[in-house]
């Protein structure tokens, strides 16, 4: 069996840019305030597909796909964010702070 075109998790791997991941918040944003696709803390049907149009716009060689990059993608932020997040406001944020010109996360030496 030619494991090559196998697909499943942690198969076909796509590493996105800096520029990728810039461009995709900046849409997130647009879509956001716009407000066509927004729904009570979430998004609407359809919203994958047009962040990959916006994206194309924006970057015209990319070959990001709602499904399965933007999507994974999203999946990704959402989870790094909730980690920051309980980082600096969760019950054991003691020693957690935020550099606000790197932005970054900053601890104590114990920490």
């Amino acid at each position: 069996m030619d494991t090559s075109k196998t697909k499943g998790p942690g198969q076909n791997k796509r590493f996105w840019t800096e520029e990728e991941d810039n461009k995709l918040i900046e849409s997130l944003l647009k879509l956001n305030n716009n407000g066509r696709f927004k729904s009570e803390g979430s998004f609407k049907p359809g919203h994958l597909k047009e962040l990959e149009k916006k994206l194309h716009e924006k970057l015209p060689r990319c070959d990001l796909l709602a499904k399965p990059h933007i999507e994974s993608r999203m999946k990704t932020l959402k989870t790094h964010f909730h980690i920051v997040h309980d980082m600096l406001t969760g019950l054991n944020c003691s020693g957690f702070g935020w550099d606000t010109e790197k932005k970054t996360v900053t601890a104590e030496k114990p920490v």
